[in-house]
């Protein structure tokens, strides 16, 4: 069996997950922590890393990003 849970902190700038395995008599607990980016954000940092036209979308089939967005993809063209 899989025990999930899920917490969003600092303003919306962490996620922590913690996932506990049991199998029988036995239960292992892993933590984990990412830090999670606004769409102006990740579009500003991959600018200052020399990205041009970039775009942000809310999936991979291209769907607008916005407060329903699954996902956020950023997608971006470098120069040399």
């Amino acid at each position: 069996m899989i025990i999930e849970r899920h917490e969003i902190s600092e303003n919306w700038t962490r996620g922590r997950s913690e996932w506990i395995l049991v199998k029988g008599e036995t239960a292992k607990s892993f933590r984990l922590q990412i830090r999670l980016y606004s769409g102006q954000e990740m579009k500003e940092l991959m600018q200052k890393a020399g990205f041009e036209e970039v775009k942000v979308y809310g999936d991979l089939d291209g769907i607008e990003y916005g407060i329903d967005a699954q996902r956020l993809i950023s997608v971006g063209r470098k120069i040399r």
